[in-house]
């Protein structure tokens, strides 16, 4: 059984022969001579970058292309018709791959597409606007300054420890078991919820006037608000590091 979309003939194929559906037949039209032109994907070229357009889109917003009715035709993210080069929209590129939504999928099949090398300093520029990394990059990028001059006497002492575990993450590189689309029992076993351990790590490490600089920025989407039952970041110590186990870019 061959569809006209590739991930529907690439679930058909991944099921066991017992499991599969039965392929129906297409009626064949009277005066066609017994024949009948079944339309197929034949575009190796175009498979590939729609493929790699939804991972990239994954990717950034952890979620694949969904298609709304308020919305009919979303264009994809500037950056990604520019490195792919495509004009296409979201719902003719989510048409072309799949007859199915997007979203029904297990976002893990991502993990297997391998996509291009990344060089360490892009990589570090492109990182902040990847979903799971927007929170913690701003360690990456600004300098903890609460505890700063004379207030330097008050700085906890775990803050440093937490401040470099945290930067950790986005030094690693980019990683699929991090990634919230695709991320690993083991985050949650090991850092607990991260995103609210970070919330309250930003509180305890910028000043007020640094925060709202951030938000002005566009850094952070709205003014953090401390979560009492999220302290694990304060027993994070270097034996927290993350190391990245499943890269989502293969580093130079």
């Amino acid at each position: 059984m061959m569809t006209d979309n590739f991930f529907d003939d690439a679930i058909y194929l991944s099921l066991p022969e017992g499991d599969r559906p039965t392929p129906h037949k297409h009626p064949v039209p009277s005066g066609s001579r017994g024949t009948q032109k079944i339309p197929r994907y034949n575009d190796l070229t175009k498979i590939t970058k729609f493929i790699y357009a939804i991972s990239l889109y994954i990717m950034i917003r952890a979620h694949p292309p969904v298609l709304s009715c308020d919305y009919k035709d979303p264009p994809m993210p500037k950056f990604i018709s520019t490195i792919l080069g495509i004009t296409e929209n979201q719902t003719q590129i989510s048409e072309y791959i799949a007859s199915l939504p997007l979203q029904n999928l297990d976002p893990v099949w991502v993990k297997d597409i391998k996509l291009p090398e990344i060089g360490q300093e892009a990589m570090s520029k492109f990182g902040p606007d990847v979903a799971g990394y927007r929170l913690a990059s701003i360690f990456n990028t600004y300098e903890p300054d609460k505890y700063t001059g004379e207030h330097a006497k008050d700085k906890p002492i775990w803050l440093d420890s937490a401040v470099w575990v945290v930067k950790s993450f986005l030094d690693a590189g980019l990683c699929w078991d991090f990634h919230p689309a695709t991320r690993s029992p083991n985050i949650l076993t090991k850092y607990r919820n991260v995103n609210k351990n970070i919330t309250n790590l930003i509180l305890d490490s910028y000043s007020p006037k640094t925060i709202k600089g951030l938000m002005d920025n566009r850094k952070i989407a709205v003014q953090p608000i401390r979560d009492p039952l999220h302290s694990e970041y304060k027993s994070w110590t270097v034996d927290k590091k993350y190391v990245a186990t499943s890269p989502i870019f293969p580093v130079k």
